[in-house]
């Protein structure tokens, strides 16, 4: 048995109340059918305003980490190629070390001492031909003392994630080489040669090392900076994606009670006109 319920043609209260649930119900679903198809709780940011702040934030922080990624890949690329290059000059050393040794014996005679020095010579100007060839994006990194080369060795442009450094000048007239007026030619000269062969070799080792003490700084930073790459994507995710398994209840929800106002205002439809037929 329906209860008692005043019924009017202008001003009905319940009617709109009716059509003020429907519409908030409706807007829920498409609310929700939104979050579901996105994949994100925060569309725009009535959804909430503080989180879409932090959550963009958080993106572009992100960001900067994967640019700072990418250039400390950039930068162990880098001096992949300039140890590549003072290997191939350490293996020339070896050679020339060889023909010194060579041309220092009294076994061999002041015409193949010539033959000897050569060979040494060319030696010499493929060790600058090396030198000059270790280049990255058209920078020498090879044949200068004085200028710098700065890596990015982290994800921001604070002092602490910038390293500047000098490779030196590795050609055969170098400073840190010095072999530009060794010659085998005679014995003499061939014996002396022997330790500015050694001085020279220990300057690539030096500067070997320098390298591989920097690649396995950019290694570590490289870890660290992806690992919290991944935490920060992680709490950005935790604020801005949607809860799937939430937004279908809620979604579920929202239609059974926009299906139950639906129902409602029919009800009322049928009450509406049995009050038009009592005016007929």
């Amino acid at each position: 048995m329906r209860g008692y319920m005043t019924l009017r043609l202008q001003n009905s209260a319940h009617l709109k109340n009716m059509h003020l649930n429907l519409a908030v119900h409706f807007d829920k679903i498409a609310r929700d059918m939104e979050q579901i198809s996105s994949g994100q709780r925060i569309n725009r940011s009535s959804d909430d305003v503080t989180g879409r702040g932090m959550a963009d934030g958080l993106q572009a922080e992100t960001r900067v980490l994967g640019q700072g990624s990418r250039s400390i890949q950039q930068s162990y690329q880098m001096l992949q190629i300039a140890d590549t290059a003072l290997d191939e000059i350490g293996q020339i050393l070896n050679r020339m070390k060889a023909l010194a040794v060579q041309s220092s014996s009294s076994t061999i005679n002041d015409e193949q001492r010539l033959a000897t020095n050569s060979e040494f010579q060319h030696l010499k100007d493929e060790m600058t031909r090396m030198a000059e060839s270790a280049r990255y994006n058209g920078f020498s990194l090879l044949t200068s003392e004085t200028e710098q080369i700065t890596l990015q060795a982290g994800p921001s442009g604070s002092s602490n994630d910038l390293v500047e450094f000098s490779l030196g000048d590795m050609r055969a007239s170098g400073p840190a080489i010095q072999l530009d007026t060794v010659s085998v030619d005679v014995q003499g000269s061939s014996i002396k040669a022997l330790d500015y062969i050694d001085a020279a070799a220990e300057s690539v080792i030096r500067v070997r090392s320098q390298i591989g003490a920097l690649q396995n700084r950019f290694e570590l930073s490289l870890d660290a900076t992806n690992s919290i790459i991944e935490r920060v994507q992680g709490v950005e995710s935790s604020i801005r994606d949607a809860d799937l398994a939430q937004t279908v209840s809620n979604l579920a929800r929202s239609q059974i009670m926009s299906q139950t106002a639906t129902n409602l205002a029919k009800e009322a439809d049928i009450d509406m006109d049995g009050l038009l037929s009592l005016l007929r």
